[in-house]
């Protein structure tokens, strides 16, 4: 297993989901992947690769910059991901439409 430091989000649900939630955020917004790289100042190569889950893991400083140019919120974005549980409430919810 490559070694890992506390500024890497390591795989653990699914990174591809995390890139799926991201793309579906952006283009939400009406913003094209460009001109995420332009506010990110990360290369659209990156950013396209991300999208389309080429990567195992993303550096917390690249996810940062993402979700506030995106103005997301970081937790919503993890808890939607599969990265950090939903709260219980909202875990209810879930389970209570199934």
């Amino acid at each position: 297993m490559p070694p890992t430091n506390r500024a890497t989000i390591v795989r653990q649900a699914s990174l591809g989901s995390l890139g799926e939630h991201l793309s579906m955020r952006r283009q939400e917004q009406g913003m094209n992947i460009a001109r995420l790289a332009e506010l990110t100042g990360l290369n659209l190569s990156y950013l396209w690769q991300l999208e389309h889950e080429r990567f195992q893991d993303i550096g917390l400083e690249k996810f940062c910059r993402i979700v506030e140019a995106l103005g997301l919120s970081a937790d919503q974005m993890l808890m939607d991901s599969g990265y950090l549980p939903q709260p219980i409430g909202k875990r209810r919810a879930m389970k209570e439409r199934t």
